[in-house]
């Protein structure tokens, strides 16, 4: 469906509507017009127009979310169905932004990577090396998130890695996370810096994190263990998560990535796998 999208038709659509080069001459404005066209509470019937044009809703749907949006007295998208309101401005904004000449509709490929703005709500940071990205994912970041430009975290990482290239095999083996608990280096480094922001507990000082006991840590893990191995209700899939007394969630952690070992080598071994 996107390679099919025709751009520079897009383009002529909006530029039909006022949209300019002249008229909108960055792309802080074109956020801005399609915030303000998101976040107003006048012409409601605008708001859904544009909401079932852009995101393809279908039609049999459209009755039942106007009757639900009207019964709410209609309070702006934003308010009402905040990620729906998201989509539609990402939308509208990368229509504005070729109508102003400021996203070239030249390449088809733009359609698919203004696409990936659709996550922003559900991330603190977005890595990317895309120059479309890297112009415009700002806009739309709140002060909790930040854009971070793919090579510079690569290498910053590369740093780390290099910081850390002469820490014996032995000292390895307890594992990355207990090896180096927080970013080490340059405390400017751009790791760092989002570990401080973003990272659990990272306003804490290592000191007041104390440890538990082996044998104590080797019951919370059985506990939590004897969780996987419960039986599971036939239809447990389709019961609403509040209703569910417990939920387990399974993930496989490689227990060696390059040089490092991310599980403790003897807990890797325990297990007899490439993967905990």
């Amino acid at each position: 469906m996107l390679s099919d999208l025709n751009l520079p038709e897009v383009a002529s659509r909006m530029r039909a509507l006022g949209i300019t080069p002249k008229s909108c001459q960055t792309i802080e404005q074109a956020y801005g017009i399609a915030a303000s066209l998101v976040n107003t509470r006048f012409e409601p019937e605008l708001q859904l127009a544009l909401l079932f044009s852009f995101v393809h809703i279908p039609q049999q749907l459209w009755g039942p979310i106007i009757q639900r949006w009207s019964d709410a007295s209609f309070p702006s998208l934003a308010e009402y169905a905040s990620y729906a309101a998201h989509v539609l401005k990402v939308e509208i904004f990368f229509q504005i932004a070729l109508a102003a000449n400021l996203i070239s509709s030249d390449r088809a490929s733009n359609r698919a990577d203004i696409a990936y703005l659709f996550y922003l709500p559900f991330c603190h940071i977005f890595v990317s090396g895309d120059n479309l990205h890297r112009r415009c994912a700002s806009a739309f970041l709140t002060k909790r998130q930040d854009f971070v430009w793919g090579p510079d975290l690569k290498a910053d990482i590369a740093r780390i890695n290099q910081d850390l290239s002469s820490v014996p095999e032995e000292m390895r083996q307890i594992g990355l996370h207990k090896l180096v608990p927080r970013p080490p280096g340059d405390p400017n480094g751009i790791v760092a810096s989002l570990w401080r922001k973003h990272g659990p507990n990272a306003q804490s000082s290592p000191e007041a994190q104390i440890p538990l006991p082996p044998e104590a840590e080797r019951k919370l893990v059985e506990h939590l263990k004897a969780f996987t191995k419960a039986p599971t209700a036939p239809d447990v899939a389709r019961l609403p998560s509040d209703d569910l007394e417990s939920v387990a969630i399974e993930r496989l952690v490689p227990a060696k990535r390059g040089g490092w070992w991310i599980i403790p080598k003897d807990v890797a071994d325990r297990e007899g796998g490439k993967e905990v």
